[in-house]
């Protein structure tokens, strides 16, 4: 999940449990809460250093989103947020805790989902279900909030809740997930692909709004951008604005624009891009796996190729989602993410 929707679900958690004998938090409650949800996001320090990159990408949404260790994290932030404000950490307990867990479970229905039981396994739990940046779910614990604030009295109940509504939201739109998932399942049935993969992505603006990508045994990836609720495609004109012409690009079932790409290109190159792609490291791989061939360069004498993810393509920076290797004349590569 978005770490600034974690935030916001985390402060609404937070104002989920009873004063009881202790004295008021005031600020600390809704901190400690907030902090607590974006904890597991702490992984993303490694983006900061060198070649943190490689890091990140390995260890993305395992040992601080393993579940099983949220209440040793939690305790440790009670324990801190207790020491701060000058408070007994067991109120900040059970706050940092449901915080945290609240913010893992919603990550395990997204597309990067969570190893829940890494460094012990690396079994990865992905519902996708979930947009990073869903809107629905950020406007329920925005709303929640701001009752809280004016209906302090009721803040318990009025949190519950828009946790209960947030667990049945989750609920109708892992529905949604099944419908996308259907469609794709037709569209390789009509064309009798031989399916590896079909992958259904979450899309901003809607919880209708999908991309369906399918990758098949040809190397091929068959892509397309739907809206599983649309009768009739959006009209645009010069004056729509940002979030109306990405809305656009979602297209009714049955209009529906699949478009092709051959992973390694075409021509006689295609074995050294090949080989190149599945030389990789397995985790490479599965990072890379909606990349598709770019071009070939040359860079200080070694052969290079690029691949592009299909999802970046037509966006504002040209030098999004492009993954360069690079080998050298002893056979090992320099990698570029």
């Amino acid at each position: 999940m978005h770490s600034f929707v974690a935030f916001i679900v985390g402060i609404m958690c937070a104002w989920a449990f009873p004063k009881g004998k202790y004295p008021p938090l005031g600020k600390w409650r809704p901190l400690a809460g907030g902090v607590a949800a974006i904890f597991p996001h702490i992984e993303e320090a490694f983006l900061l250093f060198g070649n943190g990159k490689e890091f990140y990408i390995q260890f993305a949404h395992s040992i601080t989103w393993n579940p099983f260790l949220a209440p040793i994290y939690s305790l440790l932030l009670a324990v801190i947020f207790g020491q701060i404000a000058k408070r007994d950490w067991q109120i900040f307990f059970p706050i940092t805790l449901v915080s945290m867990l609240f913010s893992i479970f919603l990550a395990i229905f997204t597309f990067d989902g969570v190893k829940i039981f890494y460094p012990l396994g690396d079994l990865r739990i992905a519902f996708e279900s979930l947009y990073s940046f869903d809107l629905t779910i950020l406007s329920v614990a925005l709303l929640v909030i701001v009752l809280d604030f004016i209906l302090p009295r009721w803040g318990k109940d009025i949190s519950r809740i828009g946790i209960v509504i947030i667990v049945i939201y989750i609920g109708v739109i892992t529905t949604f997930s099944w419908r996308a998932e259907d469609i794709a399942k037709q569209y390789a049935k009509a064309l009798s692909l031989d399916v590896v993969s079909i992958d259904t992505l979450p899309q901003p603006i809607s919880p209708m709004n999908w991309r369906l990508i399918i990758t098949t045994t040809d190397n091929r990836l068959h892509d397309s951008m739907i809206n599983i609720n649309r009768k009739e495609e959006k009209i645009i004109t010069e004056s729509s604005n940002r979030a109306s012409k990405i809305n656009a690009l979602y297209k009714p079932v049955n209009k529906a624009i699949w478009r092709i790409y051959k992973r390694f290109g075409k021509g006689e190159q295609t074995k050294f891009i090949q080989d190149t792609w599945q030389d990789q490291p397995a985790w490479l791989r599965n990072y890379t796996r909606f990349d598709v061939f770019r071009k070939l360069n040359v860079k200080s004498a070694m052969p290079c190729v690029e691949f592009k993810d299909i999802r970046t393509l037509g966006a504002r920076k040209l030098k999004s989602g492009i993954f360069s290797v690079c080998k050298k004349a002893n056979g090992n590569y320099i990698i570029e993410i």
